[in-house]
């Protein structure tokens, strides 16, 4: 149990890249019940070792106890979160946005700075299965707008897309695009593709 609890104490209690993706380790919830059931057994004991009526003497262990555990998930956290900002500083500091932009989201960044630099200034489409990394693409490609039917689509090939670039037919999960061409290539698996 010691090396269990030693465990929690060591491993981070959240962990993500962004404010927007974090997640508590199992150690570390399981570390706040075990101490949720201590402190409540505890405070219980002591109120009924001091003869108050058990119905009040529930309510308070349960108030004291959320209270004691919160705080310490907040001041156990609250460390890691230090330890996060002190790293971006030492990550991010000095750094012009292209640059700390190029350090966080290297692929998707250098994948939309290319696409920008090659579409012209019109509408494109993006295929791809996962939103996240759509919805930044999208933000890296802004003033640029996607609309269905675009001329250009960027493509990231994954097992329910094909391409054959003889007949011109791109092949996704839920739509068939033809007379297509291929208008740039940045690797076997990412091109962008245009409409003859």
């Amino acid at each position: 149990m010691l090396e269990y609890i030693k465990k929690a104490l060591i491993t981070e209690p959240i962990s993500g890249v962004t404010i927007n993706w974090v997640i508590t380790s199992p150690a570390f919830r399981t570390l706040i019940y075990v101490l949720l059931i201590i402190v409540f057994l505890s405070v219980s004991m002591w109120f009924i070792i001091k003869k108050y009526n058990p119905k009040i003497s529930i309510k308070k262990s349960l108030i004291i106890t959320f209270f004691i555990t919160g705080l310490f998930y907040s001041f156990y956290g609250e460390l890691y979160w230090w330890r996060w900002v002190i790293n971006d500083w030492h990550l991010f500091h000095g750094k012009s946005t292209e640059e700390k932009l190029h350090t966080l989201e290297e692929s998707i960044y250098i994948l939309s700075r290319l696409s920008k630099d090659v579409i012209p200034d019109e509408t494109y489409d993006i295929n791809l299965t996962s939103h996240y990394i759509s919805l930044r693409i999208q933000y890296f490609l802004l003033p640029l707008k996607r609309k269905e039917n675009a001329p250009y689509i960027i493509v990231l090939v994954d097992k329910n897309t094909s391409f054959d670039p003889e007949k011109g037919i791109l092949i996704t999960d839920n739509k068939r695009f033809e007379n297509m061409e291929m208008f740039y290539l940045i690797s076997p698996d990412v091109y962008i593709l245009r409409k003859r």
